[in-house]
């Protein structure tokens, strides 16, 4: 007996074409212009998906972790916590 389920019409099953889900992550950089772009490049290179991050960094990280400097020639921010809460989406 074949594994399948349907996902927004499309089939997936054990003898159906590969789902494919790309991977955008934080490759949008805080930007929903670019996330716009990223998804649309996804769509015209065949993925049926995409899947992006969303993160409470001040859960995630330590007080002290989370304000530490954070020098860095790709930083968003002046400490680690302010260059992760740039490159987070508002929801």
């Amino acid at each position: 007996m074949s594994r399948q389920l349907t996902v927004d019409g499309v089939r997936i099953a054990d003898d159906a074409p590969c789902y494919v889900i790309a991977e955008i992550g934080h490759n949008h950089q805080g930007d929903v212009e670019k996330a716009k772009q990223l998804i649309s490049s996804a769509h015209e290179w065949g993925a049926n998906a995409v899947k992006l991050q969303k993160r409470s960094n001040r859960t995630l990280y330590t007080r002290e972790f989370y304000e530490q400097p954070y020098d860095n020639e790709f930083s968003f921010g002046r400490t680690y916590g302010e260059h992760r809460e740039a490159l987070e989406l508002d929801a």
